[in-house]
């Protein structure tokens, strides 16, 4: 064999080596289990076991979209000045807005201003 039959088969199989790898990664999402909203993997799937999902705990952590590989994510804090408008849910992060300057009678404004007293 010459160098150049060699050059031609070692690309050969460089294109079939390359070819595989990039059929698995396009064919692993449709091989593993997605996680819903408000759930994350615990263990993610291989060719001998499912996807194993676990639920987001509220108020601690949370998963906003279906997933095959993101385990749940920590729930944001609102930092000072700030307070929960909105706690975090499973499939929601918290949602922070500013503390009230002015009283107000609604029902929102009275527990922002108890969290903003905790915060001063």
């Amino acid at each position: 064999m010459k160098t150049y039959d060699l050059l031609i088969i070692f690309a050969l199989l460089c294109m079939v080596a390359t070819e595989r790898r990039l059929r698995h990664k396009s064919r692993y999402p449709e091989m593993c289990k997605s996680c819903p909203p408000g759930w994350g993997v615990s263990k993610m799937c291989n060719h001998f076991n499912k996807t194993v999902c676990a639920p987001c705990n509220v108020g601690i952590s949370y998963s906003p979209h279906h997933s095959y590989r993101a385990p749940c994510w920590q729930c944001s804090r609102c930092g000072q000045g700030l307070y929960a408008a909105h706690p975090c849910h499973p499939s929601r992060d918290t949602i922070c807005d500013s503390c009230p300057r002015l009283f107000s009678v609604d029902q929102q404004q009275y527990r922002a201003i108890a969290e903003c007293s905790v915060v001063k």
